[in-house]
């Protein structure tokens, strides 16, 4: 058997470079890689859309249902989360309006599921003492308006 030669030692170290990349990007797009594909991502998008559409004009029984259907799909995310806790918060009405302690309850149920996906933030103090305030409660709302005010001295997010 004639010894090999130098390309071709270079093509079988070539080919073998080749077959390990090969497998490492299948073994990373196929076990490491766990997010939606393509179609799954764009539908997803989608969703948040139309979910943020309907937020946005005020469609709260739409948007919550959407945006519940999008919490259920992507749980780790976020942003559902935190615009469920938008829209029980707008579902609680205008300053002055009364509302149900039912209503209060589920806003507060979604604050803390935004909470423990983002931590305590100043979107989170101030969806907050909305609630509070459409409880009635001034003390608790003073309170969540005094925490953006420590956090972020500099900020306006108390004053509107």
């Amino acid at each position: 058997m004639p010894a090999p030669t130098s390309s071709r030692k270079a093509i079988v170290v070539l080919a073998a470079l080749a077959i390990a990349v090969a497998g490492g990007a299948a073994i990373y797009f196929s076990v490491v890689r766990s997010g939606p594909s393509v179609d799954e991502a764009s539908r997803l998008i989608q969703e948040r859309n139309v979910a943020l559409g309907y937020l946005e004009n005020q469609k709260l029984d739409e948007a919550t249902a959407a945006l519940e259907g999008l919490a259920a799909k992507l749980p780790d995310d976020p942003l559902p989360w935190r615009n469920l806790a938008v829209a029980r918060v707008v579902a609680l009405g205008d300053e002055g309006v009364e509302t149900t302690p039912a209503a209060v309850q589920t806003a507060l149920a979604a604050l803390a599921e935004m909470a423990r996906r983002e931590g305590v933030t100043s979107s989170y103090n101030w969806l907050s003492s909305q609630v509070a305030a459409a409880a009635r409660d001034a003390t608790a709302t003073q309170a969540f308006l005094d925490a953006i005010l420590k956090a972020e001295p500099t900020s306006a997010d108390a004053w509107f």
